[in-house]
């Protein structure tokens, strides 16, 4: 076991092991800043002591004693333990180790310093909680270092951790033992003036002797302000100090007289050579600190650093609120260059492109800062910039046929692209701060030939189009020609070809519980190549990785690459298709290896993330430093993280300092940067055709990976440019337009391949068109126009049931609907809609009205027609029941994300026969022997129906029962993807719902924007008269007539105040409903037909009924008087 530590041997990502100062201290010793040489006694020996010494038990049960609040109990707590460590007898084999340390040191005095492991947070900085012995000698060394750790329970210190809330942590201390510095000055220094948080104000303070009456608030020091930018000394405040404290002979100090009085501690010289230190520090950690110094003759040291903790909560965000010209870039100085929404992690990797050592191979000249900027995933550069200069020399080689330059920064590419494969693959090396930051310098540098390759695109684009232009043809007939070379994305798709051939050569189905029960081998090397590609689908450090699901959802529908031609019809551009072909190519894979390099950070950033209490998704919306601070420190460093989760700006400044916008202040920007940008009333935009063809469909705009998932099939998808994730919705959908590319782009060259109709270049598509316009893509001519605007075309939606049910069960609901449907009547159902409402209330499923009717004609015809479709329900209902009845029958309980998926698979295919079955017992047309088919798997089924649902909640509050307030609002798939790997970014999803949620084709949101949602889909819920409205009509399930006292019960809570001969007003019954229907006088229901409980319990009961009124729950009123005469199906009010 290691029970000392060197500091040259401790990082920042040691505080676990050697405290917060300890890991500083090495941290900056490992950066070359002039600390004192010294070591660090690990906490790990502090937790041995107690443990042999038996007092880890006592201390803990101590500890349950306190209430912070009640100051004797905090007293005595640290009475007693304290006690028990200074009288307990060090190990020897520990004091051996240390007294062999401190000879190595090879001085007199040493300080000797306690190191809290959850030490110096943004808000909870242990700074002064713990003790600190200067001047030590080696007589006394080890004392003081039982000393240090008793301090870990002083009354301050215990008091701390409960009103700090770590009471529940795990806190120890190791203790840091270091030269002293026999000074002759020292103080503190803010890299951030503390006072007037001005970013560009550093101050120092300064006091004779040592620095701990400077710490300590024993003297006044000297203070100095001094500017980052220009750097000057604009303020000095000398204070009159008449005695300072200083080292004793023989160790231990003392307090002198100065005889220096009102003299400047430090000279003007030193103040600007501490300053150079100090903005040094704060550039290495990438964060405003708070810094121990002292000065021993004319050499600086510094003794201690930690972020400042003082700071208000705005600090981090702050940013002129008015955009001025001398505080910030000039918009003339840039060109807007495309849009692609990101977290802050990625969009600052681009932000020095240029500044790459590999540019400078190149002979780049980089851009001075600010070089490129960010804001909402707006791309400016500079009109003149690095991207303007490298685009006119592949040109002017182009022109002079020659691809040497173009040549160069392809090979770059792959070879700091085959870096990142190569850096993924290393398995146990992505779980340091340390090696993150390597990895992220990685990904930095290969942004310069990955943007470069931008440049050779657009050369290419330039020379296509002239020629086009001079020989009368079309640029996107050249664009055929354009060579097309194996990179990851075709090789998937060929992989995936090939899974899908050997499937169906098996006559295996597209499922791998199927596919592992016939030919386990088979789904041995799917399963290995799923995980090997899941990073498929992420892109900019966000997306959903390739599920399973998703994966054999791609590999069914998995077609062959396309083959490169061989041909060569233009031979006067020959060299410059080849380029153009490469590029892309090596475009694409500078996208696939970045994306899989930073999808092999995800866990442990997601392991950060869940420290402190943020999600995944949240955390990447930090800067790189950041989130070496959060690594470092433990704290959130940035208190505008949810407004820049909405929406972010970036850039450096001119002197490199990273700022970052949010809020208000990132919407004046864009105003500024965006201000020509108007385009309302615009119905028509124009763009260089890729591919020709035409197609009509609702628009969809994709921004993020995760903006993918709202193509649905048939849409036009709109974005600034397609990325190699954006795949499987462009197989999707019906037609491409994007903001930017030429004929070599990504979306040209995918539309050519999948023959989609493709429209690039429109500059403002993505902001023209919304979604749930109408649009037409006319890629003939380069033209797509709105037909109807979302806001001017509504799909009205029925509601079809009603019940107090979790998501689990819409969710099951909307997938065995959608896959009846498609499998019996090959229809794809339009809209469906689920409310899950907070609190255990009534959910209801909507569905569009017109596609409910279609679907009705096309389930009578099919009846009528199709001699085969009561077989084939059989065989679907027969088939998948026996799997499901030892989990129904409680034989089988789930205990696994496995047994959920098994389970759950299975009922679903069970349920979209009965989906596809469920009405034919209504139909007046139908057999008679269908009928009574189809009951009798209802009445059987009508049995377990709460338990089908009850099985999914129950695994959830099993698995994980402190979350299971959240279990009416987990989808079946989230709650796999939980059980198998704990991903903190579904769980946070999952609890963005909890106040209730709603799924909309197929798509979950919280329920707060149940309108928004609608109206950005074009929906409406059907609203059906209820005021003034005294009468309402049904159908008749149950003949006779009764007057009563109208009670309508819509949960199961309201039966409770059901009284005899009341009349039952309901949206529909089930079995719990029974009891009451004894009772009443009368059974009205919104829904349901001649088969559904209502109709069936009344005629057993027999009490008058009528059903289907769609509307009786909002006409009838608790209280009133109504006739429910159930001869003629109508119900009045009467008083």
């Amino acid at each position: 076991m290691e029970l000392i530590r060197e500091f040259g041997r401790i990082g920042r990502n040691d505080a676990p092991i050697a405290g917060g100062k300890g890991a500083s201290l090495g941290e900056m010793t490992q950066a070359g800043i002039p600390v004192p040489p010294g070591y660090v006694i690990l906490a790990d020996t502090f937790e041995r002591f107690i443990e042999e010494t038996h007092l880890n038990v006592e201390i803990d049960a101590i500890l349950a004693t306190v209430s912070h609040e009640e100051m004797h109990t905090v007293e005595h707590a640290s009475e007693m333990i304290q006690g028990l460590i200074l009288q307990a007898a060090m190990p020897e084999d520990i004091k051996i180790e240390v007294m062999a340390a401190f000879k190595k040191l090879d001085t007199e005095f040493v300080a000797v310093r306690s190191s809290a492991t959850a030490e110096d947070g943004a808000t909870a900085a242990w700074a002064g909680q713990l003790d600190t012995y200067l001047n030590t000698t080696e007589a006394t060394v080890l004392e003081k270092v039982q000393e240090c750790w008793a301090s870990l329970f002083t009354p301050r210190a215990i008091f701390y951790r409960f009103e700090k809330g770590l009471d529940t942590q795990k806190i120890s201390v190791a203790v840091v033992v270091q030269k002293m510095v026999n000074s002759d000055a020292a103080g503190i220094a803010f890299s951030v003036h503390p006072v007037t948080e001005d970013r560009n104000q550093l101050i120092i303070e300064a006091g004779f002797g040592l620095g701990e009456a400077v710490v300590s608030g024993q003297i006044t020091p000297d203070s100095y302000v001094i500017t980052k930018e220009p750097r000057e000394i604009i303020d000095k405040n000398l204070a009159d100090q008449e005695r300072g404290l200083f080292r004793k002979e023989g160790g231990g100090n003392e307090w002198r007289d100065t005889p220096k009085g009102t003299d400047q501690v430090l000279s003007d010289e030193q103040i600007l050579a501490l300053s150079e230190t100090v903005i040094g520090i704060e550039k290495h950690y990438g964060f405003p600190c708070d810094i121990e110094w002292a000065m021993e003759g004319s050499d600086i040291y510094i003794t201690q650093s930690r972020p400042i903790t003082t700071l208000s909560e705005d600090f981090n965000s702050a940013a002129p609120t008015e955009i001025h010209t001398d505080r910030f870039p000039d918009p003339s100085l840039y060109t807007k260059f495309g849009r692609w929404v990101a977290p802050t992690i990625e969009m600052e990797l681009w932000l020095d492109w240029s500044r790459s050592p590999e540019a400078a191979v190149l002979g780049v000249t980089s851009d001075p800062n600010p070089g490129v900027l960010s804001f909402d995933g707006h791309y400016f550069v500079r009109t003149d910039g690095a991207y303007a200069r490298i685009t006119d020399k592949v040109r002017s080689e182009f022109e002079a046929g020659s691809t040497t330059y173009a040549d160069s920064i392809l090979a770059i590419a792959n070879e700091l692209s085959e870096e990142c494969v190569h850096r993924a693959g290393e398995a146990g090396s992505h779980d340091s701060i340390e090696q993150f930051e390597k990895d992220y310098n990685l990904m930095r540098r290969l942004r310069f030939p990955w943007w470069s390759c931008f440049s050779i695109g657009a050369a290419a684009d330039g020379m296509i189009g002239e020629y086009a232009k001079a020989h009368n043809l079309a640029a996107d007939d050249i664009g055929a020609a354009l060579p097309q070379f194996p990179s990851s994305v075709t090789r998937d798709q060929d992989a995936l070809t090939d899974f899908r051939k050997e499937l169906e050569e098996k006559k295996l189905p597209f499922d791998m519980d199927a596919i592992q029960q016939q030919d386990a081998g088979l789904a041995s090397r799917l399963a290995e190549y799923q995980q090997n590609t899941e990073y498929l689908g992420t892109h900019h450090f966000w997306g959903d990785s390739r599920s399973m699901p998703a994966f054999m959802e791609a590999l069914s529908k998995a077609e062959p690459s396309h083959e490169a031609t061989a041909s060569d019809p233009y031979p006067e551009l020959s060299h410059v298709l080849a380029a153009a072909g490469r590029g892309a190519q090596v475009r694409l894979e500078c996208a696939q290896s970045c994306a899989r390099l930073a999808y092999a950070w995800r866990s442990f950033l997601t392991r950060l993330a869940q420290g402190v209490g943020l999600s995944y998704e949240e955390v990447i919306f930090l800067s790189f430093s950041e989130i070496r601070e959060l690594a470092t420190t433990g704290s959130i460093p940035a208190s505008d993280l949810k407004e820049r989760v909405k929406k972010v700006g970036i850039y450096k400044d001119e002197n490199d300092n990273l700022t970052i916008l949010s809020g208000e202040k990132l919407d004046a920007c864009l105003q500024v940067f965006l201000s020509e940008e108007q385009h309302e009333g615009v119905t028509e935009v124009t763009g260089s055709s890729a591919n020709r063809g035409k197609a009509q469909g609702i628009a969809v705009v994709v921004l993020t990976p995760q903006d993918a998932k709202k193509v649905e099939q048939g849409m036009i998808l709109f974005a600034p440019e397609t990325t190699p994730d954006f795949i499987p919705a462009m197989g999707k959908a019906a037609a491409f337009v994007t903001d930017l590319g030429g004929i070599t782009s990504h979306a040209a060259i995918v539309s050519r391949e999948m023959k989609k109709p493709c429209i690039i270049g429109t500059k403002i598509g993505t902001q023209v068109f919304k979604d749930g316009d109408l649009v037409e893509v006319d890629a003939d001519a380069g033209i797509v126009r709105i037909l109807k605007s979302f806001t001017e075309q509504e799909v009205v939606l029925s509601k079809v049931f009603s019940r107090e049910k979790p998501l689990f069960y819409f969710q099951l609901w909307n997938d065995s609907d959608r896959l009846g449907f498609k499998d019996f009547y090959a229809h794809e159902l339009a809209h469906a809609v689920f409310v899950v409402p907070a609190g255990h209330g009534k959910g209801a499923v909507w569905y569009d009205a017109k596609d409910w009717e279609e679907l009705s004609a096309i389930r009578k015809r099919t009846l009528a027609e199709d001699p085969t479709l009561m077989v084939r329900l059989k065989e679907r209902l027969d088939m998948h029941w026996p799997a499901l009845m030892p989990y129904l029958s409680e034989e089988k309980t789930i205990e696994s994300g496995e047994d959920l998926e098994d389970y759950y698979e299975h009922l679903v295919r069970w349920w979209s026969g009965m989906s596809a079955a469920f009405e034919i017992p209504d139909d007046p047309d139908a057999p008679q022997e269908a009928k009574d088919l189809i009951l009798s798997y209802r009445a059987v089924s009508e049995k377990y129906t709460e338990q089908m649902s009850k099985l999914m909640t129950g695994f959830w509050k099993q698995r994980f029962p402190d979350l299971a307030e959240l279990a009416p609002y987990v989808t079946p798939d989230e709650a796999v993807a939980l059980a198998r790997a704990g991903d903190e970014s579904i769980l946070a999803r999952i609890k963005d719902r909890a106040e209730g949620c709603v799924m909309i084709d197929e798509n979950v949101y919280p329920l707060r924007d149940l309108e928004s949602e609608l109206a950005r889909h074009g929906l409406v819920f059907e609203e059906l008269a209820s005021e003034s409205v005294t009468e309402t009509q049904g159908a008749t399930a149950y003949k006779g007539k009764a007057s009563g006292i109208v009670r309508k019960v819509s949960t199961f809570a309201d039966m409770n105040a059901f009284q005899k001969g009341e009349i039952l007003v309901t949206e529909m019954t089930n079995p719990d409903y029974v009891a009451i229907m004894k009772i009443a006088g009368a059974v009205v229901t919104d829904e349901g037909g001649m088969t559904c409980h209502a109709a069936i319990a009344s005629r057993e009961l027999k009490v008058p009924c009528i059903v289907g009124t769609k509307n009786a729950t909002q006409v009838l009123k608790d209280g009133d008087m109504v006739e429910v005469d159930a001869d003629t199906g109508t119900v009045r009010i009467i008083a």
